[in-house]
């Protein structure tokens, strides 16, 4: 996964059937659109697709997935618990977040990738 052209991104790991993942991504993914229709630069981004300069993309992946690639992301970053947040910046280091965090941290987390990416 190269996201060598934005300064954050934001990758959830959830899986399907897990009640606390159920419980997080729809609040997440309401702040996200949120956050967009608010004018500020996030995408929704799938592996593979181009990502043009200056947006910030959010990534949401199977956190049960037998991907080669998502399995070493995963590992990298000491992926434990489900659902878990990572908030990724060019200038400091990763800010994970586990389980189904509030509201407030979530908007906290999109703030600071919005400050990254300026």
């Amino acid at each position: 996964m190269s996201l060598d052209h934005t300064r954050s991104a934001i990758v959830v790991f959830a899986m399907d059937g897990c009640p606390a993942c159920d419980d997080y991504l729809p609040r997440f993914q309401a702040l996200v659109d949120g956050f967009a229709q608010h004018g500020h630069p996030v995408v929704y981004y799938q592996l593979g697709m181009p990502l043009p300069a200056g947006l910030i993309p959010i990534i949401i992946l199977d956190g049960a997935s037998d991907d080669p690639s998502i399995v070493s992301f995963a590992d990298q970053h000491d992926i434990g618990a489900l659902p878990t947040t990572l908030l990724l910046r060019r200038t400091a280091r990763p800010a994970k977040l586990e389980g189904a965090i509030s509201d407030q941290e979530i908007h906290a987390a999109l703030i600071s990738a919005c400050i990254a990416n300026r």
